[in-house]
């Protein structure tokens, strides 16, 4: 038997091109023909009309069976016996004989009878809305999408995303070796890592906690490294930068910290600011602040070797060599904690956040 398909114009086509007329025509309700039947009023035996003994309401004879109540993909077997050639010219359904009360719709669809009267409403062909015409016409509702349009456009140069992360890899290698794993729980140098994250996932997410945690801290950086080079140094945070003992390359790989918060602006303004960089970069600097005071020395505490960082992240006091006397030492990391998001950490959200709104609004005007 041919494959329903090839009723439609211009035959089967395949799965794909779901823009060929054939797909609207197998939707539709076509019943087929079967031997006994020339007339939408008739129910009796046709024998007059040259077709061999087929009833519809009194125990129906032939081999093709299906039913309509089901639709294209019924569940009932189907008994795909001997059939007219005749009858394959639109179709391949038919009524079954256990449904008398359909059979006066029966359609000729071979030979020389014409259907006299409207058929019923079950049995018209389907009449798809608008919407679902166009889809099915449209050769984009199942293509296969172009290659070079699927593959979105990189917002950031290959260069920015090769040569950051080169200096990363040189800077941690230097870095483990000089001063330890311990000297990562810096709070730049976790900016330096979700820096590499963002340029290579591109997601605002990375980008924005970084800018949220060291926008302003190293921005009193980069103010006391200008004073510093005029000879009126503002806090002394960059003193080592001008210590002599200290080899030009490790001064230069430090010089991060004063290029590293414009970096991170420009990838905030390219990606995007998300909002949620707010709290999760303040519970991933509490973190870092738990980890420092309880796990990493202190002011005056034995050091494994020379070179190991304390008071990491100033959770002991504002100087790095000696602990802070004001006040109990919890009492200083719980100021901290609190100070920190509320100084820095939320003007620097509130900024960012109404740049951002700015930016989308023009993109949308």
């Amino acid at each position: 038997m041919a494959h329903p398909a090839e009723a439609c114009a211009g035959g089967f086509r395949g799965i794909s091109p779901v823009s060929h007329h054939c797909w609207q025509e197998l939707f539709s309700l076509v019943i087929v023909q079967l031997p006994g039947e020339t007339e939408w009023s008739s129910a009796e035996v046709q024998l007059d009309k040259g077709y061999p003994g087929r009833r519809c309401a009194k125990g129906a004879t032939g081999s093709l069976r299906t039913t309509v109540r089901r639709g294209l993909f019924s569940k009932r077997s189907l008994d795909t016996g001997a059939i007219p050639p005749k009858n394959l010219e639109s179709g391949f359904r038919a009524l079954p004989s256990d449904e008398p009360e359909r059979c006066a719709a029966c359609v000729v669809v071979g030979g020389s009878g014409e259907p006299r009267g409207k058929p019923p409403a079950y049995l018209r062909p389907l009449q798809l809305p608008e919407t679902t015409r166009r889809m099915i016409d449209s050769t984009t509702f199942l293509a296969t999408p172009d290659p070079e349009e699927s593959v979105s456009e990189s917002r950031l140069p290959s260069a920015l995303k090769i040569g950051y992360t080169l200096f990363t890899v040189v800077l941690t290698v230097y870095y483990w070796r000089e001063y330890g794993p311990t000297n990562f729980i810096y709070f730049c140098d976790v900016a330096l890592f979700l820096g590499v994250a963002a340029v290579w996932t591109e997601k605002p997410i990375f980008a924005s906690m970084a800018a949220v945690g060291i926008a302003i801290p190293q921005l009193l950086w980069q103010v006391d490294f200008l004073g510093s080079l005029i000879g009126s140094p503002v806090l002394g945070l960059t003193a080592y930068m001008f210590d002599p003992n200290i080899s030009l390359f490790a001064r230069g790989l430090s010089f991060f910290h004063f290029w590293l918060p414009i970096l991170l602006l420009f990838l905030v303004w390219r990606l995007g600011y998300d909002r949620r960089a707010l709290w999760s970069w303040t519970a991933l600097a509490w973190g870092l602040m738990l980890i420092a005071y309880f796990l990493l020395p202190g002011p005056g505490d034995p050091l494994a070797f020379p070179n190991q960082p304390h008071n990491v992240n100033y959770v002991f006091g504002p100087d790095g060599d000696v602990a802070q006397s004001w006040m109990p030492e919890k009492v200083w990391l719980g100021a901290l904690m609190i100070g920190l998001p509320t100084v820095f950490y939320l003007p620097t959200h509130a900024v960012l956040s109404q740049v951002d709104r700015r930016s989308r609004q023009k993109r949308m005007a």
